[in-house]
């Protein structure tokens, strides 16, 4: 099953010919705006409702308590819509309703996981026992930017010093056996839901990797880490000389054939011999 939007479908049509048990399940979008035709003093009135809008809703929080109602589609006056949201955040909610709505399907094991840098090189099920698994990376928050950049952004600079410190995950891959996923999922949009509450806000961007991280090693939520090098490879942050190409045209990633291959896009010859090879 692939989530994507009505948008992207076309770049992806292809792989029905190949996989003909593929299926796509559309996130809906938001209705195209006519800012292109609208007149620049329209626009910028937009722009400032939107920012009344934003501070009305920090005061009733802060002096009321009041907290914002957040909708799927349109907002209310003064409340939030999750069709705003960023596709990488509302996928997981995609991914909730889908297993929900599954109940009577033979589903035994879950896998999540992005599409561009992801690869399967056997089958990552055999390594599944029971519970949760996602991927280690290789450095500390603190010293991935992008990862200092996304917490800071999402919950302020005293979570960051609490988890800078630590070991970061990786959001992108995560498996495990069905109960134990939708818990996850079931979490994962809470956390989100949260923070759009607290701070008033439904314009959330690519923040899904802070809220797995925050999730996972501050609030301890159970998982089990894959080591970066393990069955699922996370590979990004790796040096050159850890990854090759063995006679069998699979990559081993420290002398190993990894499962799952992630981010294997960072590293131009392993992804050009990848492209050669599935595409």
């Amino acid at each position: 099953m692939m989530i994507t939007t009505s948008a992207d479908v076309g770049r992806y049509g292809g792989l029905s010919e190949r996989y003909s048990n593929l299926r796509f399940f559309l996130i809906p979008e938001r209705t195209p705006s006519r800012q292109a035709d609208e007149v620049t003093s329209f626009r910028q009135a937009r722009k400032l409702l939107k920012t009344y809008k934003h501070i009305t809703m920090l005061l009733l929080k802060s002096k009321l308590g009041l907290k914002p109602i957040i909708r799927r589609q349109r907002p209310s006056l003064l409340g939030l819509s999750l069709i705003n949201v960023h596709v990488c955040i509302r996928r997981y909610f995609a991914a909730r309703d889908l297993l929900a709505a599954s109940v009577n399907e033979d589903i035994g094991s879950v896998l999540l996981a992005d599409v561009r840098d992801v690869i399967f090189q056997s089958d990552p099920f055999e390594h599944v026992t029971s519970g949760r698994y996602t991927g280690d990376e290789i450095l500390k928050v603190k010293d991935c930017p992008s990862n200092a950049i996304w917490i800071k952004a999402a919950y302020g600079d005293d979570i960051y010093t609490r988890l800078a410190e630590k070991v970061s995950v990786c959001s992108g891959v995560s498996l495990g056996t069905l109960a134990p996923m939708q818990d996850y999922l079931e979490a994962f949009c809470q956390e989100t839901l949260r923070v759009m509450q607290d701070k008033c806000l439904d314009t959330l961007p690519v923040w899904d990797q802070a809220f797995h991280i925050k999730m996972l090693l501050l609030d301890h939520f159970p998982f089990q880490t894959v080591p970066w090098n393990g069955f699922l490879a996370t590979v990004a942050q790796a040096e050159a000389e850890h990854l090759r190409v063995n006679a069998d045209g699979l990559v081993e990633v420290d002398g190993r054939v990894p499962a799952i291959l992630h981010q294997y896009d960072r590293h131009p010859p392993i992804q050009e011999h990848i492209h050669a090879t599935y595409r």
